[in-house]
């Protein structure tokens, strides 16, 4: 699939299907990482002296989900090329799935990272990056499946990537306040 592709999918009516299934499927996620961002606001405590806004989290978080599916499933290696592993009538091969789900899990940790907020940022990260991902995803799939079945493709992978980005998110989080907390404690000098 191409750029021009997803442009001209984004004028057709039945679009607006893909979206809105899209969004409905990632409202979980998403609701989740406001709650998380709604908490973090009330305790400044967990805020890190600079870091990006929860606002500025989410949009990236979103481009980075958009960016990877577009570097990584807008295309496929030829029928006989060494980087093919999986016969040539399926849509996406074995290395480009594993490299994009890596990459999404790399995307939601830096850009969770950068936040101010040590639990908030990767939360909203990780609703932000499957959200971007999942769209552009629903938009492509619903676009070229005559079957019907692109809904149950959206269901799973809405939730096995949103539980294995909140579960990065929860490590990544975790991590951040025990560093935060041996960093508060006062330093032992004989």
């Amino acid at each position: 699939m191409k750029l021009h592709t997803l442009l001209e999918m984004l004028s057709d009516p039945a679009s607006l299907y893909a979206v809105v299934v899209s969004l409905v499927l990632c409202a979980v996620p998403i609701g989740y990482g406001l709650k998380k961002a709604r908490q973090a606001l009330r305790n400044p405590a967990n805020a890190k002296p600079s870091g990006l806004k929860l606002w500025q989290v989410g949009l990236l978080g979103w481009l980075g989900g958009a960016i990877t599916w577009l570097a990584w499933l807008t295309w496929s290696p030829a029928p006989g090329s060494i980087f093919r592993t999986n016969p040539a009538n399926q849509p996406y091969d074995t290395n480009q799935v594993v490299c994009c789900a890596l990459t999404l899990v790399i995307v939601a940790l830096a850009v969770g990272q950068s936040a101010r907020y040590r639990v908030a940022g990767p939360f909203v990260a990780a609703a932000a990056t499957l959200w971007g991902f999942h769209l552009l995803w629903s938009l492509d799939a619903s676009s070229t499946d005559s079957t019907g079945l692109w809904g149950v493709g959206a269901v799973l992978l809405a939730t096995g990537s949103g539980l294995a980005l909140y579960a990065v998110a929860w490590v990544h989080s975790a991590i951040q306040i025990t560093l935060h907390r041996r960093s508060q404690r006062p330093q032992n000098t004989p």
